[in-house]
């Protein structure tokens, strides 16, 4: 599979449509307040919670400054393994229990919302709220800069799925979160964690599975030419019976195909 490509023009046109607003929105997190949207602050349901989110967000931010990172949403590949790396160690490190890291979650993933992006709504910051306009970037728009008509880690299903919207079908381009919204919400309408995918990969075979990019191709960086090495763990394989499932999926050779759900830096 070949490096997926981003070019500047689709980073800066992302910026414009939701920069402000994940700013605005991160500020009032941090501060223990709700996400600032005009039709209704998004809140955390009491002062606990309110306060982990509070805790998350100003971690966010700090390590944004840490690495330089103006916005997360236009934010470059090495950039964001950086902020990951050093915001997954934290995390795990916090020992949030479930409840807290759902609520958490939840407040994150409206702020940055993936669906926004999909229906072409950006943000636009009107007296200290945030307000949502329609938008002609969207998910088929930055598909199309892409240009990938099949699923970067099976290289099998396609990447686009029909769905309706009232009586018209409207086309639509599923993505993967490669690092998933389960722990990164905040990642939610990063451009460069976006790797379009098929139904299947993306909603069975690799679910919110965490990625170490030191171990898993990344398209945004990797890509396969010719050649690759793929790493086995036959023990892994017996004892793990979901490895067994990907793991048993043939690939044809010829088409080089490569997916990271089983390739290893070798």
């Amino acid at each position: 599979m070949r490096k997926l490509s981003i070019c500047k023009s689709a980073l800066k046109r992302h910026e414009k449509a939701y920069a402000e607003g994940v700013s605005l929105g991160l500020e009032s997190l941090a501060n223990g307040h709700g996400v600032p949207f005009a039709t209704g602050n998004v809140n955390a349901p009491d002062e606990f919670t309110a306060a982990s989110v509070a805790k998350y967000t100003r971690k966010i931010l700090e390590l944004m400054q840490r690495f330089n990172i103006p916005s997360l949403v236009s934010m470059r590949p090495r950039k964001m393994i950086k902020f990951v790396s050093a915001f997954h160690f934290w995390y795990e490190s916090e020992g949030f229990d479930d409840a807290t890291r759902k609520e958490i979650k939840k407040v994150l993933s409206a702020l940055f919302n993936y669906e926004s992006f999909r229906d072409g709504k950006k943000y636009k910051v009107v007296d200290g709220k945030i307000v949502l306009e329609q938008s002609n970037w969207r998910l088929q728009n930055y598909l199309a800069r892409l240009n990938v008509r099949y699923c970067c880690y099976c290289n099998d299903g396609h990447v686009y799925g029909r769905t309706y919207n009232g009586e018209d079908p409207a086309i639509r381009s599923p993505f993967d979160h490669y690092f998933p919204n389960r722990i990164f919400p905040m990642l939610g309408l990063t451009l460069v964690n976006l790797v379009p995918a098929c139904h299947d990969c993306n909603s069975g075979r690799k679910g919110d599975m965490y990625f170490d990019t030191a171990l898993y191709a990344y398209l945004y960086l990797d890509d396969f030419h010719n050649e690759c090495s793929i790493n086995v763990d036959l023990k892994k394989m017996v004892s793990n019976s979901s490895y067994i499932k990907v793991a048993s999926v043939t690939f044809p050779l010829l088409s080089i195909v490569a997916t990271s759900l089983l390739i290893a830096r070798g």
